[in-house]
């Protein structure tokens, strides 16, 4: 039992003489420890996330420039008088025709507002169709329905106003 109360008092009377500055070093290391997990690294991916949030918002202030500018030019051009109802059928057909488009199989009726048409064309020449007609004629599309007519074709049944 002496032996083991000697180990005792000599790591008590070890610990008395390093204990102090052991026990500073734990704490600076301790101290360390917790300014690196509670304020550096938080604050670190803070950062990071700030940045990628900047990222973002350029992006989307890049965009909107653009929408921006292309609204600015669109408004620039000149308002063109809307056709009357009787000449939507006539236009809506010439300007197919001027773009290729096969009108042999479409029906054209003239309506109270506007004019329908039943018709059968390939989706990318329709949808060239319609942008003719609202940005170079004020023709303006008030009803559509389209469905499957083959391989990258539509059957479309639409009304057109002016």
């Amino acid at each position: 039992m002496t032996g083991l109360k000697l180990a005792w008092r000599s790591m008590a009377a070890w610990l008395r003489r390093r204990g102090p500055p052991l026990l500073g070093r734990a704490m600076v290391a301790s101290l360390a420890v917790l300014v690196f997990c509670l304020i550096w690294r938080p604050l670190a991916l803070s950062v990071t996330e700030a940045r990628q949030a900047r990222a973002a918002q350029q992006a989307e202030n890049a965009q909107m420039t653009a929408l921006t500018r292309a609204w600015q030019a669109l408004a620039k051009l000149p308002d063109r008088p809307a056709p009357a109802p009787a000449a939507l059928p006539a236009l809506v057909r010439a300007r197919a025709e001027a773009l290729g488009i096969d009108t042999d199989g479409w029906h054209l009726t003239q309506e109270a507002h506007g004019a329908r048409l039943v018709g059968e064309a390939g989706f990318d020449v329709w949808l060239a169709l319609l942008a003719d007609l609202q940005t170079h004629h004020a023709v303006r599309v008030v009803d559509v329905q389209l469905e499957p007519a083959g391989e990258g074709r539509v059957r479309a049944d639409a009304v057109f106003q002016g």
